[in-house]
C-alpha cells in the first residue's frame, strides 16, 4: 500500500496437511489480544467499526473441517495467521445432470461487509441484485422500492441488527417480511437463536455456496 503495508500469502504441502499462511508487517498484537482474537465479538476497533466476528468465524470453519488456526504476532513487527487443513484425496464423481434453469429474480442483499456483497454479486450474475450496507439504507429504500423476490439480510450489523430490521419491516410491510432470509456467521447468542427460530425464516450460514443459493432461489420463498 501507499503506507508501506505489505500482506503476503504463503502455501505449502506437508505429508498429511496443507498450510496457508497470511502474513503482514502491521502493528502486531499484544499477547492479550492474541489470546482473545478468536473470541466472538472481540475487537480492538472503535465502536461501530467491525463486529469482531471475522477471526471467530474463520476459527470455527477451520475447526469444522478438522483443521487448526494459529496466530503468531509481535508488536511492531506484524502478524502471521496460519490455517492447517488435512489433505484429502479427490473423489471420483459421475457426471451430474445439469441443473434446471431458474427464472431471473430481483434480490436485495443487506450486509455491512463489502467482501460478502461482492462474493454474492458474483454468484448471482444471472439475477438483478441490489445491495445496501446497513439496515438504515434498507429502510430508506423500502419507502420507494419493495419489488424484491428475495431479501438476504445479515443478522449482525453495526447499528440496527437484522432482527430489528425484520421486526420493523414485518410491522410496516408484512408482505415483504415473508421474502426475508437471514445470513449468519455461525456465531450468535441465545436472543438471536430464539429470534431465528420464532421468525421461521430461512437461515444461511456464511460462506454461502452456489448450490445453497440455487436451492433457495428455486424454492417457494422467492416466488411469494
Amino acid at each position: 500500500t501507499e503506507e508501506g503495508h505489505v500482506i503476503t500469502l504463503e502455501t505449502r504441502l506437508e505429508a498429511r496437511d496443507v498450510i496457508i499462511t497470511v502474513r503482514d508487517n502491521g502493528p502486531g498484537m499484544s499477547e492479550e489480544v492474541q489470546r482473545r482474537a478468536t473470541e466472538p465479538f472481540f475487537t480492538t476497533k472503535p465502536v461501530g467499526v467491525g463486529t469482531g466476528l471475522g477471526l471467530s468465524v474463520c476459527h470455527n470453519l477451520v475447526a469444522d473441517l478438522g483443521g487448526e488456526l494459529t496466530i503468531e504476532s509481535e508488536l511492531g513487527r506484524g502478524t502471521a495467521i496460519a490455517v492447517r487443513l488435512p489433505r484429502v484425496q479427490p473423489i471420483a464423481r459421475t457426471a451430474a445432470a445439469p441443473p434446471a434453469a431458474i427464472e431471473a429474480r430481483r434480490l436485495l442483499i443487506i450486509d455491512d461487509e463489502e467482501l460478502v456483497l461482492r462474493a454474492l454479486r458474483r454468484g448471482l450474475v444471472d439475477h438483478d441484485v441490489v445491495t445496501v450496507s446497513s439496515a438504515e439504507e434498507a429502510l430508506a429504500l423500502f419507502e420507494t422500492d419493495r419489488a424484491f423476490d428475495l431479501v438476504l439480510c445479515d443478522m449482525m450489523m453495526p447499528g440496527r441488527t437484522g432482527a430489528e430490521l425484520y421486526q420493523q419491516v414485518a410491522r410496516e410491510h408484512p408482505e415483504l417480511a415473508e421474502r426475508f432470509a437471514f445470513l449468519t456467521g455461525g456465531v450468535y447468542g441465545v436472543t438471536e437463536r430464539e429470534f431465528l427460530e420464532s421468525s421461521g425464516r430461512p437461515t444461511l450460514s456464511k460462506p454461502i455456496t452456489g448450490d445453497t443459493l440455487t436451492e433457495l432461489l428455486g424454492g417457494p420463498l422467492s416466488r411469494k
